[in-house]
């Protein structure tokens, strides 16, 4: 947690263009920020995050928009902010006319017209001495205006003292700490073995840059924020790529990615909105949470059929993705197995359904709200269903899955009122939060295997939520039963 005053960020990711400009903006004029996701610590939970952040901050700085005020998490926030006395400062960005709520909470609030945005405009210079002022930066700490040449007398002559000026690259045992140029195009050093956290992030000038093969690890957040990053090619001896790599590179149209690398960290590619393709290696084996969230014009990703994890949310709002059409739903895969992710259900008054027999994952609400689906069968080659897979389904009751399936997310089953009975195959390792919360006439839980693998499933999940508001039945393991409830 920062400790030092800072300025909490609250802004709509349709202005998040204007928001890195800001953040840059605040960094530049010597003042520390919070701003998810940048600040968010990886599988943190957003909620506690956001709420100590606003709890702690110095004040709040709101970029005020029809965008943010429409977004609910960007409510959430007002309201803790009011509530916890912060001082809010709202950052205009367009005319708008104040919803209830927001007239409420910004009621007594000055306002900042910054409806032609600009990091240089008196507005907004005169918002940031105000900031300056609360969190007791001096004034003239600002890099907006150019560091000039000192001038002193020595010895009755006029000596200019040049400033020191910082190298391009800040390298520290192979290590490329930090990138301080302002380069279009960028050759990174033979001698770099490793790019660090951060190194280039909120880079608005880099187009292009080439990583020397020797390169073996990339930093979380290394190009975020590189607006204008258009293209990169990544080594050969690369094994993952960490969160955020690329996280807001809005104009990445082009990356490639070595055969080798293994796994691809949550929001790596976070709002990467110009890409449109990428082809992955089949040495792939993980895709963390919301690797491709909001990435609205990819159409085309070759998964490998060699995975054998995926996150949730991983194609959030990638609204232009070409998919394979069975059976009433629609599947994700690759040249070989167009069927490996069973991503929706088209009809959702299906009364029954069998998955494809070369299905690995059934994506998060996949059968959401299928109200009149009454039997499943998921097939031998499904390893994991996704978070609310089932939920709301009201009137299934008949659940076949076969040996195989490893992991159910949470809230899968949740609202199954009519479920009374299901079986759990031997393979199962995993399993999600309040699973069967909801499904009240469940009396049976066959498990295939004994209590104790069961127990150590259990106490591996999170807070042992498992069968949070499930009611009351049996656990019937291979050598006994457990009641719950």
């Amino acid at each position: 947690m920062k400790t030092s005053p800072y300025i909490f960020i609250s802004y709509s990711t349709k202005n998040q263009q204007i928001a890195e400009l800001v953040r840059k903006s605040l960094i530049d004029n010597g003042l520390s920020y919070w701003m998810a996701p940048y600040d968010i610590p990886p599988g943190s939970s957003y909620g506690t995050e956001i709420n100590v952040a606003l709890k702690n901050c110095a004040c709040f700085l709101l970029l005020l928009s029809n965008a943010s005020q429409s977004s609910e998490f960007v409510q959430k926030e007002v309201e803790r902010a009011v509530a916890y006395g912060r001082p809010i400062f709202p950052l205009l960005l367009e005319q708008i006319e104040l919803n209830d709520a927001f007239s409420y909470f910004l009621g007594n609030c000055q306002f900042t017209d910054a409806k032609k945005f600009s990091v240089t405009s008196p507005n907004f210079i005169g918002l940031l001495d105000i900031i300056k002022q609360l969190c007791g930066v001096p004034k003239d700490t600002d890099i907006v205006k150019k560091e000039k040449p000192a001038k002193k007398l020595k010895e009755n002559k006029l000596v200019i003292e040049t400033p020191i000026k910082k190298e391009t690259f800040e390298i520290e045992n192979g290590v490329l700490k930090k990138f301080n140029g302002n380069d279009t195009a960028v050759v990174i050093p033979s001698n770099v073995t490793s790019i660090g956290d951060k190194a280039f992030e909120g880079n608005n000038t880099l187009n292009s840059v080439e990583i020397p093969s020797g390169v073996t690890s990339i930093g979380k957040s290394a190009f975020s924020g590189c607006i204008n990053l258009t293209k990169i090619k990544l080594p050969n001896k690369l094994k993952s790529i960490n969160s955020h790599t690329f996280a807001y590179c809005k104009k990445l149209t082009e990356i490639s990615i070595p055969n080798g690398l293994y796994e691809i960290d949550e929001k790596a590619f976070l709002l990467c909105t110009s890409l449109t393709e990428i082809n992955l290696p089949k040495s792939l084996t993980n895709l963390g949470n919301e690797v491709f969230y909001g990435c609205n014009e990819l159409k085309n990703i070759n998964i490998p059929s060699t995975i054998t994890s995926i996150g949730d949310r991983i194609f959030k709002d990638c609204n232009s993705l070409n998919y394979t059409k069975d059976n009433n739903a629609l599947y994700f895969g690759n040249n070989e197995n167009p069927y490996l992710i069973l991503i929706n259900i088209e009809n959702d008054s299906i009364t029954n359904y069998e998955t494809n027999d070369n299905t690995k994952f059934i994506y998060d609400n996949a059968f959401l709200d299928c109200k009149s689906l009454k039997s499943v069968t998921i097939g031998k080659s499904v390893i994991s269903t996704g978070k609310e897979a089932f939920k709301n389904c009201e009137k299934l009751k008949d659940i076949k899955i076969s040996e195989g399936l490893k992991k159910i997310g949470d809230n899968a089953f949740e609202n199954c009122a009519l479920l009374k009975t299901i079986t759990l195959p031997a393979s199962l390792s995993s399993v999600g939060h309040a699973v069967f919360r909801g499904c009240n006439k469940l009396k049976l839980v066959t498990f295939k295997e004994r209590g104790l693998k069961w127990s150590y499933i259990q106490s591996n999940e999170i807070s042992n939520m498992w069968n949070k508001d499930a009611g009351k039945y049996v656990i019937r393991c291979t050598d006994g039963d457990i009641k719950h409830g």
